[in-house]
Formats: C-alpha cells, sequence, structure tokens
C-alpha cells in the first residue's frame, strides 16, 4: 500500500531547477491546514517534509508530495546521506510504516525508524498481537515481550537490539545472543561497526561488555561514546554514591552526576557534564572540555557538543527564562530554545528560541532570522544554512553562507 499523492510536483523538475539546494522559486504550496506545522529537513537540506493537520485528519507534505489523510503520522526520518526516507503513519486504527515508498504493516503500534548512514541498511521496531519485533532490512525477529531501539552502525554493518522473553533480557548483535539479563540498554557502536558496547544488570550490579572486555561492577551506568574506528572510548558510571567519566581508561571522578560523554571522531578530544552540589540535581552544571571545566549554571540544563568536540553549548534556565550559553557567550533570555547545531566542521552554529509568540532564529551569533509561524533549519557540509519556515499556505527555503 502506498500514500495517495494529493498535491504532485515533479521531483525531474524539482532537481533539474537546483541552484544551490533549493530551486530558484524557493518555495512550495502546501494548501490549507488547520493546526501549526511541524518541519523536518535532513541533514543537508535536501529532503524536507512538513507535518500537519486540516479538520481531523494528518498531512505529510514530503518533498513536494502530500500523503494522507491519516489519522495520525510521525515526522519523517532521512538518512544521513539524504538518500532513504521513512515516516510511520495510522490508518483504519493499524499502523504502517513508508520507507522509500515500501509499506510495512498494518501493526497495533510502530517505532521510529533507524538508517545507516547512506539508507541501505534500515530498522523499526513494532507490535502486533501483544508481542513486540524488530524489523532489520526486512528481516523479522520476535515476538518478544518487550524490546529496546534498534541501533545501526553508521557503516551498516552492525545492528543491534535488547529484548525481553520469559522474564530475562538478552541483547541481539548481527544475530549473536547475550544472555540472561535482569536488564539490559541499548547497545553502541562505533561508526565503522568494528567496535560495540552494552551494559546489562545482573544480581543488582551493572556490568559493561566492550568488544567482549569487561569492566564493573558498578551501581549505575550512563552512555557510551566511540571515536570513528573504535579505538578510543568513554563511559560514564556510578561507584560507591559518586559518578566516574571513563575515558580511554583515564578516571575523572568525585561528581555527585556525570553524563554525555562525547568524543570527536579521529578520538583525539572529549568532552561530558557533570554537577558538584548537596545532592544531585541540585547543584551547578558544568561541562569539561579536554580537561576544561566551563558553566556552572542552576536549574538543569541541556548540553551539546560540536562533532569534533571543540565547542560547546548550554540551554539553561533562570525563573520562566531559557538563556544559551555558547563557547561562554550567554544568549537570552527567551521564552524557549532548541538545542543548538553546530556546522559540520564545527565552526559555525544556529539555534532557533521562541520570544513573544513568534519563532526566530539565531545565525551564528552575528544576525536573527525571522519571525516565523513555523521553522526549522539544518547547515550542511558546505556551511550554508538552510531556513525552511511556514508563511501563508507556503513552505519557504532560504539559504545563508555561513
Amino acid at each position: 500500500m502506498k500514500g495517495s499523492p494529493i498535491i504532485a510536483l515533479s521531483m525531474m523538475i524539482f532537481l533539474s531547477m537546483i541552484s544551490t539546494v533549493y530551486p530558484e522559486t524557493k518555495k512550495f504550496k502546501i494548501g490549507k491546514y488547520s493546526s501549526s506545522p511541524l518541519i523536518t529537513l535532513s541533514p543537508d537540506g535536501l529532503n524536507f517534509g512538513v507535518n500537519f493537520y486540516l479538520g481531523e485528519k494528518m498531512y505529510l507534505f514530503l518533498n513536494g508530495t502530500s500523503y494522507g489523510g491519516y489519522e495520525t503520522a510521525g515526522p519523517p526520518v532521512f538518512s544521513s546521506s539524504d538518500s532513504k526516507y521513512g515516516f510511520g503513519y495510522q490508518q483504519g486504527g493499524k499502523w504502517y510504516n513508508n520507507i522509500n515508498g515500501t509499506v510495512y504493516g498494518g501493526y497495533d503500534l510502530c517505532g521510529p525508524n533507524v538508517f545507516s548512514h547512506d539508507g541501505k541498511s534500515f530498522g523499526f521496531s513494532y507490535t502486533k498481537d501483544g508481542k513486540k519485533y524488530i524489523n532489520i532490512n526486512g528481516t523479522t525477529f520476535g515476538g518478544y515481550e518487550k524490546t529496546g531501539k534498534v541501533i545501526i552502525s553508521d557503516d551498516g554493518s552492525k545492528f543491534g537490539f535488547w529484548y525481553k522473553l520469559n522474564e530475562k533480557c538478552f541483547i541481539n548483535i548481527n544475530g549473536k545472543e547475550f544472555s540472561a539479563y535482569q536488564w539490559a540498554d541499548d547497545p553502541v557502536f562505533s561508526a565503522d561497526g568494528s567496535y560495540y558496547a552494552f551494559s546489562y544488570l545482573k544480581d543488582g550490579k551493572r556490568t559493561i561488555i566492550l568488544n567482549g572486555d569487561v569492566f564493573g561492577e558498578y551501581e549505575g551506568v550512563g552512555s557510551f561514546a566511540f571515536s570513528a574506528d573504535g579505538s578510543v572510548f568513554a563511559f560514564d558510571y556510578s561507584q560507591n554514591h559518586e559518578w566516574y567519566v571513563n575515558v580511554n581508561g583515564k578516571i575523572y571522578f568525585g561528581y555527585n552526576i556525570a553524563e554525555v560523554p562525547a568524543l570527536s571522531p579521529d578520538g583525539s578530544k572529549f568532552a561530558f557534564w557533570y554537577e558538584y552540589g548537596d545532592h544531585p540535581g541540585t547543584g551547578k552544571g558544568y561541562v569539561n572540555m579536554n580537561g576544561t571545566s566551563h558553566g556552572g549554571y542552576y536549574e538543569g540544563g541541556r548540553f551539546v557538543f560540536s562533532p569534533d568536540c571543540s565547542s560547546y553549548a548550554i540551554i539553561y534556565w533562570k525563573g520562566s527564562q531559557t538563556f544559551a550559553d555558547i563557547n561562554g557567550k550567554t544568549y537570552g533570555g527567551y521564552k524557549m530554545a532548541s538545542d543548538p547545531l553546530f556546522s559540520p566542521d564545527s565552526s559555525k552554529f544556529g539555534f532557533v528560541y521562541q520570544q513573544g509568540g513568534k519563532w526566530y532564529v539565531n545565525v551564528n551569533g552575528t544576525q536573527t532570522k525571522g519571525p516565523y509561524q513555523s521553522v526549522e533549519f539544518t547547515i550542511n557540509q558546505d556551511n550554508v544554512m538552510v531556513i525552511a519556515y511556514i508563511k501563508d499556505s507556503y513552505l519557504y527555503f532560504e539559504e545563508l553562507k555561513l
């Protein structure tokens, strides 16, 4: 079953008219809608989707073609190479998953799509007749009592997921089973698929398996990070009521809480967030960038690191206002703000914020675009910011060289 085109725009014309990223007109007619549209862009801005309601039906305007009306539909997911898309939707009380025109269904529930970088490998979870299943490239695993997320390495060579069966948890990595645990977490892969890691709970203690090596036993385990080739790793864990970060064997310790370790692709730089205070969640939050600390913020925060871990961003709150600290410079306060997005070379950034009921885009701290009714942006490999926004019944695009 395929979604029926309602608004037909020729993709051949679309591609032939491209001067930089989008046609010279840089706008598409969506038509009427009765709710604020949600815009989704692919990483390089070459593909787009707009979800909106018209009456009680939801439509998805995807790359110039409208699909619907559905009872509901998720935003599209694009592969990093912009070559594949996928979206789930509900129709007739059942869920379906459209992956580049091939539709899977009908399910009781359907999880989000996951792609390898080139889009050749895909996966998603779903529920049918009370059982949980995993679909990897058209091959089904299941039915289980519970499942975690589908994880696929960037190069597509590895897939993994955890599942629960007969009250025990298992890890499946490329068909190899690791069992049986009280609980297990989603596996993590290096970009080239050569390294894997996961943690599990057994006899009340958390243990980490990293390419067959065992770390632990710990009271708690957070998240993992790998360099692109897997030669450098980082993870956070708790022991004796304190949190620690292990960066390739070097231990950073003494925190109320520490998490979100990140590594540059070549493994030469690292970053993580930590907190000091009387109790977890009540103290000041900091980021450690290659051994140097930045921050000191109350009332929580969200932390983002640039691809090479040379820049950071902290979104934090003071009272009812939201602020953004980007490399030590503060922007705000706003009603709300998105996590900043860094350019692939980490030299530029942007973020969306709301003020006075309107949306704006901060462009590298040097200019502001807006106001908009609804807006999304990305920064492509050429350091071009692609801004997509809704005005009246049209979707517009604007390009800014950063």
